[in-house]
């Protein structure tokens, strides 16, 4: 084979070679862009579904006084007036020995110290007791 067609085959090779290169990062470079676009177009998403989460709540804020009353009493802990805030804690012979009268339990509703019975015994022990006081101190100051 003569030197010309060597060079001439070594020169296409080459060229073929570089062509296929360029298609190649080409490729990758397209689908970088393609999962990117994608994950955009999600995010996208999320953004609007978010926006309306909150062009809802503008709204309620806008029109719904029950709801904005809601609010202020869960997070900022506001009464009305006139209303007091009634706040349980076990007196220290309701409560097992060594426990730490400041620790917070969570039992499941209806067991142990915090269930429904033991709140409605504990406010029943209380308002009797507050009506022994005040029926005792009204007795004794008559002859």
């Amino acid at each position: 084979m003569p030197l010309r067609t060597r060079l001439l085959a070594a020169g296409a090779g080459s060229l073929a070679g570089w062509m296929l290169l360029a298609v190649g990062v080409q490729h990758l470079r397209t689908y970088a862009l393609v999962r990117e676009a994608a994950r955009l177009e999600r995010h996208r998403h999320d953004l609007l579904t978010e926006n309306a989460v909150l062009r809802e709540e503008i709204q309620r804020l806008r029109t719904d006084d029950r709801y904005i009353e809601r609010l202020a009493r869960e997070q900022l802990g506001m009464l009305r007036p006139g209303e007091v805030e009634l706040l349980m804690t076990p007196t220290s012979d309701q409560r097992p020995a060594g426990e730490d009268p400041t620790a917070s339990r969570a039992a499941p509703r209806g067991e142990g110290d915090r269930s429904i019975g033991w709140l409605v015994r504990t406010v029943a022990a209380r308002a009797r007791a507050l009506l022994d006081r005040v029926l005792g101190a009204g007795s004794r100051g008559t002859p």
